[in-house]
């Protein structure tokens, strides 16, 4: 990883990055891996099931989101017996916000946020019943409003530049998106909690929950 006058060169596809950032904002590449370890075991297990309540692997795409579920399971490091607790919880019926609100510490409050704001918006359809699912989340996770509203103007100038610096192409894909997205929030630290993993699966499915809305 080379260093030059306050920036970094990503290893994986050369682009000078500010010094300061966790990811590549070309290719994602994860400057300073995250260790879930690092959180204690209960706020990952907490993490992992709201995440599960979040996913519906008895639906249209069961075997992705079964797929995604295990991944991020291992991704948490949770052993059998707990992971097999969770499954339950993947049908999309369960209320997210029991999980969120016992979580402890407060970096891992502000990571999981940070990780569904990327994950809702991943799939380019993100709409007024993701967003009021964001806000119920981030109310119960003690995170201001302003906050997330900050984080979607940060990403929205983001993308602005890539379709300004692409002209000629109409659209960005959800992979180039995710990319974007998650190095521009927290300096790169979004995805931490998931490690991106999520990105299929919760796509649009956040506001799910609140279909009633």
């Amino acid at each position: 990883m080379d260093k030059k006058g306050g920036t970094v060169k990503c290893p994986s596809c050369g682009l000078e990055n500010p010094d300061a950032t966790m990811m590549c904002r070309d290719c994602g590449y994860n400057f300073r891996p995250f260790e879930p370890k690092a959180l204690s075991y209960e706020d990952r297990f907490l993490i992992a099931g709201l995440v599960a309540c979040l996913v519906n692997v008895t639906g249209v795409h069961a075997e992705r989101e079964r797929e995604f579920l295990e991944g991020l399971f291992k991704h948490l490091g949770l052993p059998d017996p707990d992971r097999e607790a969770l499954r339950r919880y993947a049908n999309g019926r369960y209320d997210p916000t029991p999980f969120a609100s016992a979580i402890s510490e407060q970096r891992a409050r502000w990571m999981i946020l940070w990780d569904l704001v990327v994950l809702a918006s991943v799939t380019g359809s993100y709409d007024a019943r993701d967003r009021e699912g964001l806000r119920r989340i981030a109310k119960t996770l003690g995170i201001p409003w302003h906050r997330v509203v900050a984080a979607e103007d940060e990403i929205a100038i983001e993308l602005r530049k890539e379709f300004h610096q692409g002209a000629k192409k109409s659209t960005v894909s959800p992979a180039r998106w995710w990319k974007i997205a998650a190095a521009t929030l927290a300096g790169g630290a979004a995805l931490a909690a998931t490690g991106g993993l999520a990105a299929p699966a919760i796509g649009g499915a956040i506001g799910t929950y609140f279909m009633g809305l």
